[in-house]
């Protein structure tokens, strides 16, 4: 399954298509609203604090989840955690542009970013994950990228 998000030009958010539905993501200050093409709110994902660099990621109809920076795994490339409803994921950059998601045991999806806007392609193995994956691109979008626009 193949998943696209799109950073609006002019517009301080994302479209997201999916093969079965279109989603829209709103950035306010210190959050992002996910809604489906009829306004239901599908999830939020937003700092923790001012002073955190910690996201909290609620997903509608059941899911708390905490990202962040993974300052224990040794590593070379940088790695982000997310844990939360008694599970754990992590994120890899595995090259230039290139992600990599995980749960315990496999590899559920994994993703590029465009060459200067925070534009995404995602490669989803497992969908059962759909939204806590679109949840987790967003996030590594918000805390990494969202004060440049420039190639890393």
């Amino acid at each position: 399954m193949n998943i696209q998000i799109i950073s609006r030009v002019f517009e301080n958010g994302f479209d997201i298509t999916t093969p079965t539905e279109t989603l829209s993501a709103k950035r306010s200050f210190e959050e992002t609203n996910i809604s489906n093409s009829s306004g239901t709110h599908i999830a939020r994902v937003g700092k923790e604090s001012f002073f955190s660099s910690a996201y909290n990621i609620i997903i509608s109809g059941g899911g708390f989840y905490q990202f962040k920076r993974d300052k224990c795994y040794k590593m070379s490339k940088p790695t982000w955690e997310c844990k939360g409803e008694g599970r754990s994921f992590h994120l890899y950059k595995r090259g230039w542009r290139r992600f990599e998601i995980a749960d315990e045991c496999q590899k559920i999806a994994e993703f590029r970013r465009a060459w200067f806007d925070s534009d995404y392609e995602i490669s989803v193995v497992n969908e059962a994950e759909l939204k806590l994956i679109i949840c987790l691109v967003l996030a590594l979008s918000e805390s990494e990228y969202r004060s440049s626009a420039a190639p890393d």
